[in-house]
């Protein structure tokens, strides 16, 4: 939807696509991949399909190499039978091979390799900010019930990381978009490392945020803050990434609702 003011946008999904706006298509069936790919001839293909969840990858790592790496083969091969570029959206995980997850979409990019007319790989930290998704376990959609409903919520205070911000993304895929895809890894995070905790805690204030340390063994990723801009693409800070956020939660606000948020 971010994208389609200025481009001509054929937007799918898996799941329920009552809403007409969406064709259906699911990566790990090879032939409707090509079927919709074949239909639509499109220009650019936009990945983003995935099984994300962590421990549900690590619960499930079949389903989570077939979502991640066989359905992105599918794209990849759907995608040089109409000579289209492929934009992959991955994540940082993908260099860590200790996890499902990681694994899975290390060998997703190397798949992304192969599209003939070139590819970009755009890798994301946890990432904040509104999705279609609001019953996803996504931790912005924390963030918004607690703000809804004035329940605090437990946070992780021990794993330090950059985080990406959705608004950000999509400033970044529309930079793309718009110029040659060179075969990069761009990863697409704030400047500062913080915590879980950090971000509910500046966005919600003590009250809505209680600490916790929950993710102890996660890997720590440090990522140069300025590797974006010496590539003349869009930077974001993390002081941007909560004004943006705090705009979105008043969004969802119900009418009449106080303006509890810390400055």
């Amino acid at each position: 939807m971010a994208l389609s003011g200025s481009h001509d946008v054929v937007r799918t999904s898996r799941g329920d696509i009552s809403n007409s706006l969406f064709q259906y298509l699911d990566v790990t069936d090879a032939d409707c991949v090509k079927r919709v790919v074949a239909a639509t001839v499109p220009d650019v293909i936009i990945h983003a399909a995935a099984m994300a969840n962590l421990s549900v990858c690590e619960a499930n790592p079949e389903a989570a190499f077939l979502v991640n790496a066989e359905g992105t083969l599918n794209v990849v091969q759907a995608a040089n039978e109409v000579g289209a570029r492929v934009l992959f959206i991955s994540t940082l995980a993908a260099s860590n091979p200790s996890i499902v997850y990681g694994r899975s979409k290390s060998a997703a990019e190397e798949h992304v390799k192969h599209v003939r007319m070139g590819h970009e790989i755009v890798q994301l930290s946890m990432t904040f900010g509104l999705s279609p998704n609001r019953a996803s376990r996504r931790p912005f959609n924390k963030m918004l019930e607690s703000f809804q409903t004035g329940k605090p919520r437990i946070y992780d205070n021990a794993w330090l990381f950059q985080p990406t911000c959705t608004e950000h993304v999509i400033a970044i895929v529309r930079q793309l978009l718009c110029r040659p895809f060179e075969g990069r890894r761009l990863a697409v995070t704030v400047d500062k490392r913080c915590t879980m905790y950090d971000i509910a805690n500046d966005l919600l204030g003590p009250t809505l945020v209680k600490g916790a340390a929950l993710y102890r063994d996660r890997e720590v990723v440090c990522i140069e803050a300025d590797h974006l801009s010496r590539l003349g693409l869009p930077t974001m800070t993390y002081a941007t990434m909560l004004q943006r956020m705090r705009i979105q939660l008043l969004t969802c606000a119900p009418d009449g609702m106080p303006n509890a948020m810390p400055a």
